[in-house]
């Protein structure tokens, strides 16, 4: 760990600073309540206050990541996979996944089944989307609009299942997909508000049999939201 000897322009007040992590549930929680990361907030702040807009490399005994602090991102390095971070002192030191709807969501209505947010092309959550389509949808045509749907019974029922598989399998982590699914547009209201319905079978075509079909790419399917 580097040792601070240079306190000029950094915050030196006694203010106990934690580092919180994005849950995919939509929550924040510290980074020591996550068992399989050997990491703390006070190793990550020292870091912070030596630059904050660096990157840096943290390896333990069973887990490699990589924090950009410009970003506020951290990364895994064996898996990949990406969380979005903060540092804050203020925020409840426990909390429950499902008490509330995910931080990232803007005008939440509780009282609404669902709401389809349409994303502005200069905010990263739009890029990631936008990147992931083109990249690894292999995507030819140009993109109309990208939204986000708050549905918070369908993400509630998402984040159990997701816990419940990692229980039984007895892992810190399920590997997660993202696939492509092309629908007609009288069909995305029905989607959003209770999900694909897979006791119904597939009536435009059968190429694959009765029931819904997704794919690791768009090229054989057109995404209408």
């Amino acid at each position: 760990m580097w040792a601070l000897d240079e306190e000029k322009n950094m915050d030196t007040s006694d203010t106990p600073w934690s580092w919180y992590y994005l849950e995919d549930c939509g929550r924040w929680h510290r980074i020591e309540d996550d068992p399989s990361k050997s990491i703390r907030s006070q190793d990550i702040e020292q870091y912070y206050l030596r630059d904050s807009k660096s990157i840096i490399n943290i390896n333990t005994l069973n887990f490699r990541s990589k924090i950009d602090f410009s970003v506020m991102l951290q990364t895994d390095l064996t898996t990949g996979k990406q969380r979005r971070i903060q540092r804050n002192f203020n925020l409840e030191k426990s909390c429950s996944c499902f008490c509330g709807s995910p931080v990232f969501w803007e005008n939440f209505d509780p009282t609404a089944p669902y709401q389809l947010i349409r994303l502005s092309e200069l905010t990263s959550e739009y890029q990631t989307v936008a990147d992931y389509v083109i990249r690894d949808g292999l995507l030819s045509k140009s993109i109309v609009s990208i939204s986000r749907i708050q549905n918070l019974e369908l993400w509630e029922i998402y984040c159990r299942k997701k816990k419940q598989l990692m229980k039984i399998k007895s892992v810190q982590d399920i590997p997660e997909r993202r696939l492509f699914h092309g629908t007609d547009t009288k069909n995305v209201d029905s989607i959003c508000k209770y999900n694909f319905d897979l006791r119904k079978p597939k009536t435009n075509g059968r190429t694959f049999g009765n029931g819904k079909t997704a794919t690791a790419t768009n090229h054989v399917c057109v995404i209408i939201i």
